[in-house]
């Protein structure tokens, strides 16, 4: 299992939303990730610290979750 901390933050659509594109950025003079996901009633994103913790496959998996 991978070390360090995740937070996930979740919102839903508004009903006349544009579409939203997902993406992962990394801040390398702060230590996060931060990916972005989309499921059918939310927008989310995952921070995680740099390179310590899987956010693209975690975000991934929300996206299918909710």
């Amino acid at each position: 299992m991978p070390a360090g901390e995740v937070s996930v933050f979740i919102r839903a659509t508004g009903k006349d939303e544009s579409a939203y594109t997902s993406a992962v950025v990394h801040d390398r003079t702060k230590g996060l990730e931060v990916a972005g996901f989309l499921s059918p009633g939310f927008v989310g994103a995952v921070v995680g610290q740099d390179g310590l913790v899987p956010i693209e496959m975690i975000a991934a998996q929300a996206a299918k979750a909710l």
